[in-house]
């Protein structure tokens, strides 16, 4: 039921969500620079210029005749650049870079640093979805747990004489199912996402325990450690390979399509979103989805 505009709408109307009308926010393009070559947009109207007439009296208003100018301060790409987060961080990398060169000879030593790279490329894969789930305004505090218990399940399978492809897809159905898990309860319980995952992360480790006990599996074949010890080329280790292919795939997914959209409009205001035909509890399910296929 529509009424005119400028009326009272009582509490007692439902408000239902729009199923055709969307954000012009949600149009492909690039969200940084303002490309918007991808959908339709609409701008302020502007009023035309008034000329400036010398018969017109004194008392007119200055709205008339000046139109005042508001400078875009995102115009100076080379400024916003500068002046970036991702500025700070690469200025503090140079630095560590610097000072541990001067501290030990080795340190820049190629296989030095690509040996370094061991201990943090697991959790950066993690990041890149736990990144989509911060913007959208959610937290998954059980990442840890998914993966001890995705490995639990690999060591068990490993049991039964299961090779590696079927290891690996173990472990990437194991960490769907408990995103899916965590997913359920968030979305579609509409449950605060820290405590479902302080929930879960107590529940998926406490079910690696009943299944391991104190016990380790071992025995697992050789072509299964080239995934985390893996080279692709020289001192390129395979797990810098997948995490440069899945930055490109997520900054693509994030910034170049409207689903990147989505999540962004979502974590500003998820009510808005919803109203604007936006499938908030969908979106947050595929995300919870995705950290869990992450993780394993």
């Amino acid at each position: 039921r529509q009424r005119p505009a400028g009326r009272f709408v009582p509490r007692r109307d439902q408000q239902c969500p729009s199923s055709h009308k969307h954000f012009t926010v949600l149009a492909n393009g690039h969200i940084w620079c303002g490309d918007h070559s991808g959908g339709d947009f609409q701008l302020a109207h502007q009023p035309p210029k008034r000329s400036y007439n010398p018969k017109v009296g004194e008392g007119r208003r200055m709205s008339d005749t000046q139109i005042r100018s508001i400078p875009n301060r995102l115009d100076n790409r080379l400024r916003s650049a500068i002046f970036s987060w991702q500025s700070l961080l690469l200025l503090v990398a140079i630095a560590i870079f610097v000072a541990n060169s001067f501290a030990t000879p080795y340190f820049l030593n190629p296989w030095s640093i690509s040996d370094s790279t061991f201990n943090f490329t697991e959790k950066a894969l993690i990041a890149l979805a736990m990144a989509l789930v911060i913007i959208s305004g959610e937290i998954d505090l059980s990442v840890a747990a998914i993966i001890a218990f995705c490995s639990t399940m690999m060591g068990f399978a490993l049991q039964f004489g299961v090779g590696t492809p079927g290891l690996v897809v173990i472990g990437i159905t194991t960490g769907l199912l408990c995103g899916a898990f965590n997913g359920v309860l968030v979305s579609g319980l509409r449950l605060p996402s820290i405590v479902v995952t302080i929930g879960t992360m107590s529940f998926f480790r406490g079910l690696s325990f009943i299944v391991l006990g104190d016990q380790a599996f071992k025995g697992y074949p050789s072509s299964f450690a080239y995934f985390g010890q893996g080279y692709v080329w020289w001192v390129v280790s395979f797990e810098v390979v997948l995490f440069l292919i899945m930055a490109v795939i997520f900054y693509f997914v994030l910034h170049r399509t409207t689903f990147g959209r989505q999540i962004f409009v979502i974590g500003n205001n998820p009510v808005t979103a919803e109203f604007s035909g936006v499938r908030v509890r969908r979106v947050k399910f595929l995300l919870f989805c995705l950290t869990g296929v992450m993780s394993g």
